[in-house]
């Protein structure tokens, strides 16, 4: 898998370039110091993967990604060091075509690279989804009647923080629905972005947590690395299975 690293930091480029070199049927197709520069490269050469830095001169990864999106489209795997300080750069990249977002690997004092197993994963997986080889679990649950309100499930991948934006903002406040929403981005990126959905729709917004009964009128987001489900006591759960899903928390 030839991969294009876009990143104007060194220390950045070395940890992703060493990542990409340790893992078997991985090799840099070549190194963009800016988006601006990762455009003309995807262009002309367009790699299996891209990871994308947000903050650079000339153009940041936010229009780099539209741009690439849309001239010439290629899986783009975010890569940021600061969850906190960059959440919404990230969301407005995955609004324009992203696949997934994913923390820049640190070296450990041994000169390791800390979770590069999760980083490998992450790699494959946006390559896999863009090329749409999903697998699906065809397994359905049943809920046993009761006094739960409506139930809205969202899901969204690509593009999805936007577009679950847009969509949220026309409900009205007063509505007497409960509404699931399962958006694909890791578990480290989710408070982040519940904190960012809550201020962008009129209903209240909060990451589903294990053995909540969803009420009317609020958001639930999933938010870990497992499978959000309801469970037949009405509550809300998280599973580990189906284990074969590329796409954690997914959707059926």
């Amino acid at each position: 898998m030839r991969i294009g690293i876009v990143n104007d930091l060194s220390t950045a480029v070395e940890v992703l370039s060493t990542a990409v070199r340790e893992t078997e049927g991985f090799k840099i197709a070549w190194i963009a110091m800016d988006g601006e520069e990762a455009v003309e490269k995807c262009i002309a050469d367009p790699p299996d993967v891209i990871l994308m830095d947000l903050l650079m001169p000339k153009m940041d990864g936010v229009e780099a990604t539209g741009r690439i999106m849309s001239e010439r489209p290629c899986p783009i795997l975010v890569v940021t060091s600061d969850v906190s300080q960059n959440s919404k750069l990230a969301f407005d990249a995955m609004g324009n075509g992203a696949m997934d977002v994913v923390r820049t690997p640190t070296f450990k004092p041994d000169g390791k690279i800390r979770d590069l197993r999760r980083f490998q994963d992450k790699i494959c997986f946006t390559h896999a989804v863009f090329q749409g080889k999903q697998h699906r679990d065809r397994r359905r649950r049943v809920v046993e009647e009761s006094n739960l309100p409506h139930i809205i499930a969202l899901g969204a991948s690509t593009g999805g923080p936007t577009a679950l934006a847009t969509v949220l903002k026309a409900l009205s406040p007063d509505i007497d629905a409960s509404i699931l929403v399962v958006q694909h981005v890791d578990q480290y990126f989710a408070p982040s972005f519940a904190q960012w959905l809550d201020g962008e729709v009129p209903l209240k917004v909060v990451l589903a947590r294990q053995g909540v009964r969803p009420k009317k009128g609020t958001i639930y987001v999933a938010g870990t690395n497992r499978h959000l489900v309801m469970r037949r006591d009405c509550r809300l759960g998280y599973v580990p299975i189906p284990k074969g899903a590329p796409s954690i928390p997914s959707i059926d």
